[in-house]
């Protein structure tokens, strides 16, 4: 696995981290966002998922809905599905949210608490741990990209071109 560590100094970081993303990702790709509560899951895939469909595309965050679902316009994507699984029961549930087109050609897959599906994630997803910065800024945070040999030549691009 390629992993890189980039530090978001604040929301317009993110925010710029989010259209790079946007840049690279295709569809049948998988985002796990993973880190504790606050430390920013939902901003980021809200921030990406404007950056695919448009500014004023309103993003709610799905934990009680569990998935979300946006259209989009776009050279490998069709739609986003936006998973939020801290609320999973079990496993068996992800079925009925529509798991079973998790890395479909035409998708583009956001999962936030990925932990929770268990086996049910593909390998080749990346993750992003992100993690709030406890000391002095609450908008500062770690974020620690990690993905197969796939997402190795976007990891470096998205180090070499981070402007915190």
């Amino acid at each position: 696995m390629n992993s890189e560590t980039i530090i978001l100094s604040d929301l317009a970081a993110t925010a710029r981290l989010a259209h790079r993303l946007a840049g690279m990702v295709k569809g049948g790709d998988i985002l796990a966002l993973s880190g504790d509560l606050g430390a920013g899951k939902t901003s980021l895939a809200r921030l990406l998922i404007q950056a695919l469909t448009g500014p004023d595309t309103l993003v709610p965050s799905p934990t009680f809905t569990m998935v979300q679902e946006y259209n989009v316009v776009h050279p490998t994507l069709n739609m986003i599905r936006h998973y939020d699984l801290y609320r999973l029961g079990d496993e068996s549930e992800l079925l009925e949210l529509g798991w079973d087109d998790v890395g479909a050609a035409d998708i583009l897959t956001l999962v936030e608490w990925p932990e929770n599906a268990g086996t049910w994630l593909d390998s080749k997803a990346l993750w992003l741990f992100l993690h709030q910065d406890d000391t002095q800024n609450n908008d500062r945070r770690w974020l620690r990209l990690r993905g197969d040999k796939n997402w190795a030549n976007h990891l470096a691009i998205l180090r070499e071109n981070h402007d915190a």
